[in-house]
This record gives C-alpha cells, sequence and structure tokens, in this order.
C-alpha cells in the first residue's frame, strides 16, 4: 500500500513519514513534493497485516 494511500484513508501522518523524518528530515518533503513512493519495510508490512485481521 502506498503511503499516500495511507494518509488519504486516515487522514493524518503515516507513522513511516515520521521514521523517515527521524532519518532526514529532506526525506519527507521529497516523498511530498515529488512523490517518491519508498519501499515499505518487512516490520511495517507486517504490521499492515495485523491490522487487516483486527479490523475484520
Amino acid at each position: 500500500m502506498q503511503i499516500e494511500t495511507l494518509y488519504t484513508l486516515r487522514r493524518s501522518i503515516p507513522v513511516t513519514i515520521i521514521k523517515e523524518y527521524y532519518w532526514c528530515p529532506t526525506i519527507p518533503w521529497i516523498i511530498y513534493n515529488y512523490g517518491a513512493q519508498p519501499e515499505l519495510t518487512p516490520s511495517i508490512e507486517r504490521g499492515l497485516e495485523l491490522r487487516k485481521t483486527r479490523d475484520l
């Protein structure tokens, strides 16, 4: 799932953006201004899977 999709679903800042900002404040700016989509890490993918099972 793309970060922008997560943002529009929840109307909040995705945790991945906060994580990216921690490492380099420029990364979220690039993501939002250029539409770059970083790959999701295995731990984030697992968290998304767990969220789906809990939401059912």
